[in-house]
């Protein structure tokens, strides 16, 4: 039987792996902890005031990742590594390749790279266009 959701994810990653595209200044995001490469942004069906992001987010081994919140959901796919995720009202959660996971709009949260590798993840975030696509949490 054919995992659907494996399929998807590998048809995804062989469309980015295939996508060559260069990093620009609007391109990054200014969290620590975490190297960002966006690979697509594109306008969301049906709310032409925000829109879709693809990128692929890089931590470090023993890295964290300083708190931060984005507007929208963020929802990624673990390609690589292992990282805890720490999120405001919830358990620790532990993550590793091939595993899923999505963070509700406005929780803080910050992730820690556990393993010996770096983290590598695909992820989507839904954004307010012209809006940063994290920011520190508002106290």
């Amino acid at each position: 039987m054919i995992d659907l959701k494996k399929l998807f994810v590998c048809a995804v990653v062989a469309g980015v792996a295939s996508y060559a595209h260069s990093a620009s200044a609007e391109d990054q995001v200014d969290i620590k902890g975490i190297t960002w490469t966006e690979l697509e942004r594109v306008p969301l069906a049906g709310s032409p005031k925000r829109e879709e992001i693809l990128g692929i987010a890089v931590i470090e081994p023993g890295v964290t990742v300083e708190l931060h919140i984005h507007e929208d959901y963020e929802v990624g796919y673990l390609l690589d590594g292992e990282f805890s995720l720490e999120t405001e009202g919830e358990a620790v959660r532990t993550f590793k390749a091939g595993d899923s996971y999505a963070i509700l709009p406005r929780k803080a949260h910050a992730a820690t790279s556990t393993g010996k590798t770096a983290v590598k993840e695909l992820v989507t975030y839904i954004v307010e266009a012209g809006k940063p696509l994290a920011e520190p949490p508002k106290k």
